[in-house]
């Protein structure tokens, strides 16, 4: 049994080195291509194709080589009964014509051409919104604070991401963790604690400090500056009776009039805001992608970067639901994220969006086939 899973692991490292050098020395050539001539989009139409071509002979050698080893290894087996069979007298009952598969093949490339030549021509790369990951940038601040909220402002993203939980008195404050001591050195939890109790409580972060900041206060300097909120409410338990109730009665009003939006990791305090609110835009924060966008009335779902990809977001827009990415910080990152058709970044690193955006002009068809490649994984 080791020998057959060194066998089939050797293919496996054989097959994807083959592709990745293939892919790789591909992408290239068309770089080369499109820099030093005219011939940029014929090039990349036809190297497109050949990309499809080295998954297609992947899978066909991996399928006859798992075959063949699986069989080598079963006849080498001595409890393994052989078969008497005289294969010199086995015919095909079904003669191959060259001429056929010929024709098979050049209409399957005339397709392949075809649909590359749409997809590359059609392909646009997103402009997406800034979004400030718990209102910094590049670590400029304490998260959450609105001595970060000021400073981050003067960066001009689209929304400051924040978030809030309700206290033991029923108020909101502005804090992330649910439990106190990572940031602040104190025990218990936001929902243990008074507002009057957090706000005399310091955060420590970056070898910077601030006070935790009420919704309240937070809130009104965001509408002072005329700056958009993506506010997150953060529920350490699912059962949170009366909390989307006591949030709206207090500042839907306000949200509904500046333009704020709302998100949540849950599914019921986003589907109840929804209900309740409907001109709200609401989000759904999905912890892990496996089949898809689920079932909600969420106006846009957030989803980390490493779980998403092209197919997720086009079934999204299918639904008239954006899609947020959570937390691309390079400008690569947010390269691929824009390709993929991202409608929103939140990032801590928004000078990287702004470079992102500032090249999407400059993008090449050696980028598309690069992120069309990352695409199909």
């Amino acid at each position: 049994m080791a020998r057959l899973v060194g066998r089939l692991l050797l293919i496996a490292g054989i097959l994807v080195g083959f592709t990745g050098v293939s892919f790789f020395l591909l992408i290239q050539l068309q770089a080369f291509i499109e820099t030093h001539t005219s011939a940029g989009f014929s090039s990349a139409v036809l190297l497109m194709t050949l990309l499809q071509a080295v998954l297609l002979i992947n899978l066909v050698l991996s399928t006859v080589a798992i075959f063949f080893v699986v069989v080598d290894y079963l006849l080498t087996d001595p409890q393994f009964n052989r078969p008497v069979v005289n294969y010199a007298s086995l015919k095909l009952s079904v003669p191959l014509s060259s001429s056929l598969l010929m024709l098979v093949a050049t209409i399957a490339l005339v397709g392949a051409g075809f649909y590359n030549w749409d997809y590359l021509r059609s392909v646009s790369i997103q402009q997406p919104l800034s979004i400030s990951h718990r209102g910094v940038s590049q670590k400029n601040g304490v998260q959450n604070s609105l001595a970060a909220l000021i400073q981050t402002y003067d960066l001009k993203p689209n929304y400051v991401e924040m978030d809030v939980q309700l206290t033991r008195d029923h108020q909101f404050v502005v804090f992330h963790d649910f439990q106190l001591a990572p940031l602040t050195g104190q025990s218990g939890t936001p929902q243990s604690k008074t507002l009057a109790q957090l706000t005399k409580m310091t955060v420590h972060e970056h070898r910077q400090s601030a006070p935790i900041a009420s919704f309240d206060d937070y809130l009104a300097r965001a509408n002072q500056l005329h700056q958009k909120l993506l506010i997150e409410i953060k529920t350490p338990t699912t059962d949170n009776p009366g909390l989307v109730r006591r949030f709206l009665n207090k500042y839907q009003t306000n949200i509904e009039a500046h333009g704020h939006m709302v998100q949540s990791l849950n599914w019921h305090v986003v589907e109840a805001v929804k209900k309740a609110a409907p001109k709200i835009q609401i989000g759904y924060i999905l912890p892990f992608n496996f089949i898809g966008p689920p079932i909600s009335n969420a106006d846009f779902y957030a989803v980390e970067m490493t779980i998403v990809n092209s197919h997720f977001i086009q079934a999204a827009h299918q639904e008239n639901k954006a899609v947020f990415v959570w937390t691309p910080n390079d400008q690569q990152a947010v390269q691929r994220m824009m390709y993929f058709g991202a409608d929103g970044v939140v990032t801590d690193n928004l000078t990287a969006v702004k470079q992102a955006k500032q090249q999407n002009n400059q993008r090449h068809y050696a980028d598309k086939l690069a992120y069309y490649v990352i695409g199909i994984g």
